[in-house]
């Protein structure tokens, strides 16, 4: 009964759905756009959980190097890459969305137990998300803007000067 429980736990599907999305991205190095059709990972979500999971990954992806250097300060060495996903997704929500840290932190560990690579951080992840949970948000207030990726800026400017 508690196994078939944690299946339905809120916001689970769509966190799971985006850091599918997060690996998919920057560890093979698929483009998010080629993601987002129906044979990708948000395929099975429906309208609320399907915009969510994607808002999330979206919100991750814009805000890397903000969410380690959160991270960083509770992690003595960064996980592998697939944990390491899963924790900077928590941070974006507890940071940036400002959600309920009693949720984010409950999803995230079910979402770190049920996947083989990252079953026995579950422990890890329950302890830095609650430090994050504590301090990350005033950290994360101090920290300055993301910058935008390198060539962002050239290929905006490049692309304002060209005639319609």
């Amino acid at each position: 009964m508690a196994e078939n429980q944690s299946h339905n736990k809120p916001g689970l599907a769509a966190r799971r759905a985006a850091v599918h999305l997060l690996n998919t991205v920057l560890e093979d190095k698929r483009q998010m756009s080629d993601l987002l059709g129906q044979n990708g990972p948000l395929g099975s979500l429906q309208g609320a959980d399907r915009a969510r999971a994607q808002r999330l990954a979206v919100e991750t992806l814009r805000n890397l190097s903000r969410a380690d250097h959160i991270l960083d300060q509770f992690l003595d060495r960064r996980p592998p890459a697939s944990a390491h996903n899963i924790l900077r997704l928590a941070t974006i929500e507890l940071c940036l969305d400002k959600a309920a840290p009693h949720g984010v932190v409950d999803t995230t560990v079910t979402l770190m137990r049920k996947n083989k690579k990252t079953g026995k951080l579950a422990a890890l992840a329950n302890a830095v998300l609650r430090k994050v949970a504590a301090k990350g948000p005033a950290l994360w207030d101090s920290l300055p803007p993301q910058p935008c990726p390198n060539g962002c800026v050239d290929a905006l400017c490049i692309s304002m000067t060209k005639p319609l």
